[in-house]
């Protein structure tokens, strides 16, 4: 199969260039936006294809922008939880079932903390946003934490806090 970038249009090896190096969500929506105007200038393949590196590049900041809010608000949490006199034992706890936000000790409690951060209440408060499948998903990540732990006894408490920032 021969070189299919000698086949592409300058517009669109310009466009490619742009959205690839946009640095913000509002120079990919500029773009975005630019490429719509002339859209009917490029080729079906071409629009397909910068369409395609939109999206990955659309999903690459969103994830970004997510992770460093969900990290800002389980950084309060903790800060929060330690000052009510929580120690702190794990945070981010990982196996490959899933993942802890925090795990805690109050006297002679261990607390498997989730932390819900969010910006705005348009969808109710930030620990509203726990479903059933997420609580059942804690439930197993806190067994397999146990398990590893080699803790056969305790008493444990799932916790919520939720962060609007």
């Amino acid at each position: 199969m021969g070189d299919l970038s000698a086949h592409w249009s300058e517009d669109f090896r310009t466009f490619r260039e742009g959205l690839e190096q946009a640095e913000s969500a509002d120079a990919l929506l500029a773009m975005g936006r630019a490429i719509a105007r002339v859209k009917d200038d490029l080729a079906a393949a071409e629009l397909h294809a910068l369409r395609s590196i939109y999206q990955k590049r659309q999903v690459e900041m969103t994830s970004g922008r997510r992770k460093r809010v969900g990290g800002e608000g389980e950084a309060l949490a903790a800060r929060f939880l330690e000052e009510k006199g929580y120690r702190i034992l794990e945070r981010n706890w990982r196996d490959a079932s899933g993942e802890l936000d925090l795990i805690a000790q109050h006297g002679d409690t261990l607390i498997f903390v989730e932390v819900k951060t969010g910006k705005t209440a348009a969808f109710g408060p930030p620990e509203m946003w726990v479903t059933e499948a997420k609580q059942r998903q804690i439930v197993k990540v806190a067994q397999a934490y146990l398990f590893a732990q080699q803790i056969e006894e305790a008493d444990i408490r799932f916790d919520v806090v939720g962060i609007e920032i």
